[in-house]
């Protein structure tokens, strides 16, 4: 083989790998800057939520929801008033919040500490309660948010109803002469 075609051999070889060098750099730099932009997306995204739960923490905690309820069963009848009065709202796990809440309906009044789902669709949190145990009852239901507001269904096992009204701030007396929280220890 001559020496001139050698070196062309030589080029063209080096040329391909340099070629090739340039593609998985290349290939490298659009990768991470895509996984840049994905990062910064999910921590916008995680901001987004954090401030989410921020606001739904400020609007729970000090508050309580005052409205009326109906029972399927019933619905040509009058809706009747109920009030659940929440001290704090407290993240503690994935979804799961703690609610130290006072219940109010008929003669039920109780203050409680109790753990549930909220759950986000878009920036509305949906509270969600699953077969808990209250008053004597075990209920379920759905309670969404909307500023102020809420709505809800509910059910009891053997009735259900709906439920919806307003969240006010609770003034001091408000709290005053709620049942002390049943930690469990009978006192």
């Amino acid at each position: 083989m001559s020496h001139t075609r050698l070196k062309r051999t030589f080029a063209v070889k080096a040329l391909v790998a340099i070629s090739a060098i340039c593609v998985v750099v290349s290939s490298a730099s659009v990768s991470l800057a895509q996984d840049r932009a994905l990062n910064r997306d999910e921590w916008a995204k995680q901001q987004k939520q954090e401030e989410l739960e921020k606001k739904f923490k400020e609007l729970m905690t000090g508050c309580k929801f005052v409205g009326r309820y109906t029972v399927s069963e019933n619905l040509n009848e009058t809706p009747k008033a109920d009030e659940y009065h929440i001290e704090s709202a407290t993240k503690v796990g994935d979804n799961k919040w703690m609610f130290v809440a006072r219940i109010k309906y008929g003669s039920f009044d109780m203050k409680l500490p109790i753990t549930l789902g909220v759950e986000w669709a878009g920036e509305t949190p949906v509270i969600v309660v699953d077969e808990v145990e209250i008053g004597g009852g075990t209920y379920s239901a759905r309670v969404a948010i909307h500023g102020k507001k809420y709505a809800a269904s509910w059910d009891a096992g053997d009735h259900g109803g709906f439920m919806w009204g307003t969240i006010e701030k609770q003034d001091a007396a408000d709290g005053e002469d709620a049942a002390k929280v049943d930690d469990g220890d009978g006192e």
